[in-house]
């Protein structure tokens, strides 16, 4: 049995894992990392507007995630 209210997210570091989660038909993708952490180094890290860039360019919903 197929549910019809169910909503598909996919989480994404990249543009390559952004498009494995269209081909998985993903509705929303949440893309990270936004800030600077001690996991990331400051040349993996996403600004507010280069992801404000990426998320104006995609045709999903993008959600900032950390």
């Amino acid at each position: 049995m197929k549910r019809k209210n169910f909503k598909i997210i996919g989480h994404a570091h990249n543009q390559f894992e952004y498009y494995i989660k269209t081909l998985q038909h993903c509705e929303t993708i949440m893309l990270s990392p936004l800030f600077y952490n001690k996991k990331y180094s400051k040349n993996k890290i996403l600004n507010i507007p280069k992801f404000n860039l990426i998320a104006k360019n995609w045709k999903t919903n993008i959600c900032a995630l950390g």
